[in-house]
């Protein structure tokens, strides 16, 4: 039995199997770098939101509160944060709208929770919920859209220092 080319034939049918599985790969660590990306994204214009204090209200009744000008700052910031991940996003889709379609909610009662994941809040906070679409490489070949949504939600609180 001449079994000369069998392992070329081997090697023929399974390297565009393991090509295809390496590119997949890829594809799904991207997107999961992506998301940490756009986390980050949402986190510092959250941080930037928090300092929005609502100080005629203070200055009534000496308790902190968040101003509703904190989800504009939220809103042009997270622009501003997004705007290196344009290369990523999907056909149509721009840091503007994405910015102008975040579910926003300002939590002024304490304790309360984050409406998008139901995190406990010991003092007020902005909470955020962004669906970003992000185009993919190769994961229409394994029959998925070759753009995925993300999500991503999170909240900062008011900082209060201790004397």
């Amino acid at each position: 039995m001449n079994q000369s080319g069998q392992s070329t034939l081997y090697a023929i049918l399974l390297f565009p199997i393991l090509l295809m599985t390496l590119s997949l790969v890829a594809d799904v660590g991207s997107l999961q770098v992506q998301q940490v990306r756009l986390r980050w994204a949402e986190d510092m214009a959250l941080v930037d939101a928090v300092t929005e204090i609502d100080a005629p209200a203070y200055a009534v009744n000496g308790r902190l509160r968040l101003a509703p000008a904190a989800e504009g700052v939220f809103r042009e910031y997270l622009v501003a944060n997004l705007d290196p991940l344009r290369g990523v996003l999907a056909e149509g889709s721009t840091p503007e709208s994405i910015a102008d379609t975040a579910e926003v909610v300002i939590v002024n009662q304490s304790p309360g929770l984050n409406p998008f994941n139901g995190h406990a809040l010991d003092r007020p906070a902005i909470c955020a919920r962004l669906k970003v679409p992000i185009r993919t490489g190769l994961l229409h070949l394994a029959g998925l859209s070759s753009i995925q949504t993300l999500t991503v939600a999170a909240d900062a609180e008011i900082r209060v220092d201790s004397p």
